[in-house]
């Protein structure tokens, strides 16, 4: 759970819940469930679900398998809709990154 201030990226393996009154600033959250109660400038990835509570004001995109957004949230972004969750894994590097060993 977060609540206050939080600058930076986010990797957690289970269930962020960003509370209402939060104030978070990524680059990139990626989880297994992300529930958004706050406020959140940065991009989303979840492999089972992102909910938007009706607290909630996001500016980012978006990616995951089940998305639910309240009444009265604002939302500035992109979705994308996983067809297959299970085969969905947003802590693998994408195709697109070099690493330092691939470089």
């Amino acid at each position: 759970m977060i609540r206050g201030r939080f600058d930076g990226d986010i990797d957690a393996k289970g269930a962020l819940y960003i509370d209402e009154g939060a104030s978070v600033n990524v680059g990139r959250i990626r989880a297994m469930s992300i529930i958004v109660a706050g406020s959140v400038r940065g991009d989303l990835e979840a492999v089972d679900k992102v909910e938007f509570r009706s607290s909630a004001q996001v500016r980012g995109n978006v990616r995951t398998a089940k998305l639910r957004i309240a009444d009265g949230v604002l939302f500035e972004g992109r979705c994308e809709m996983v067809r297959d969750g299970a085969g969905f894994d947003p802590f693998a590097a994408s195709p697109n990154v070099k690493t330092e060993a691939g470089s």
